[in-house]
């Protein structure tokens, strides 16, 4: 299904309700064991969209904090009824058609990319280099000024971030529907296209690495040139001594003779 005009920007927040055991540890975590088996929709973790494409920065336990792509939430059906986005609308104004602003948010989101998993968030404790799924999230939209609330990043767990925007009546939700419009394809496409951007910066890098030794080559090639009159002159010397010898020799041959 395409939705034209449901499109996700950076900025826009991925709740996942995940029901597997990890999930449901960090669900008794955040509402205790009294609501572990209700419907009521109470995100695990969190991811960050980085670009239009579906790119999303998170904080996972394997990898640590990574860039990967919405298609592998919204294309597996265990996750299905089970993803939240919400997204700011004073800031949709402003960033929908502004791809020079999109770009610059998503490399201020980034800025925490190989970090890793920050554990200590269990005991709320905040660890340098370290980041939790909300706890990252929370760090980007504070310091991207969408979010104001003064709580420490490393207190925000997933249900407490969809609480701090849930009644604010400046975020809404993104249609689902925008969600499956995006396919791994698209996502493909936007990697290859780094790629070849990547590999245009390399061939660049050659070209210029092989301009600079065709010069050094050249370089030394006028030295070798500016020795030959010397290697020249040193051979002369040497022609000169032996016809500086040459009378002698004659005398030497005439008194051999005699």
């Amino acid at each position: 299904m395409q939705i034209p005009n449901e499109v996700l920007l950076p900025r826009d927040i991925l709740f996942v309700a995940d029901k597997g055991l990890i999930g449901k540890a960090i669900k008794i975590g955040q509402v205790g064991f009294k609501d572990l088996n209700s419907e009521t929709f109470v995100p695990t973790h969190v991811g960050l969209i980085i670009s239009n494409s579906g790119l999303l920065i998170e904080s996972t336990q394997g990898d640590g904090v990574d860039v990967d792509g919405i298609h592998k939430y919204i294309e597996n059906d265990e996750y299905e009824d089970k993803i939240l986005i919400r997204r700011n609308i004073e800031f949709e104004k402003v960033i929908r058609f502004n791809l020079q602003l999109q770009d610059h948010y998503s490399t201020i989101f980034t800025e925490n990319w190989r970090e890793k998993y920050n554990y200590g968030v269990i005991f709320k404790i905040e660890i340098e280099g370290r980041k939790f799924c909300s706890e990252l999230a929370f760090h980007c939209l504070k310091r991207a000024s969408v979010i104001k609330s003064e709580i420490e990043a490393s207190k925000v767990f997933p249900y407490k971030l969809l609480d701090i925007i849930a009644n604010d009546s400046e975020w809404r939700t993104i249609d689902a529907a925008a969600m499956l419009s995006l396919s791994r394809k698209k996502i493909n496409l936007f990697f290859d296209e780094k790629v070849k951007e990547q590999q245009s910066n390399i061939d660049e890098m050659k070209k210029t690495i092989d301009s600079l030794e065709h010069k050094v080559k050249f370089k030394e090639e006028m030295n070798n040139l500016t020795n030959i009159p010397n290697e020249i002159k040193d051979r002369l010397n040497i022609i000169a001594d032996f016809s500086s010898l040459i009378p002698m020799l004659k005398k030497v041959e005439a008194n051999l003779l005699e």
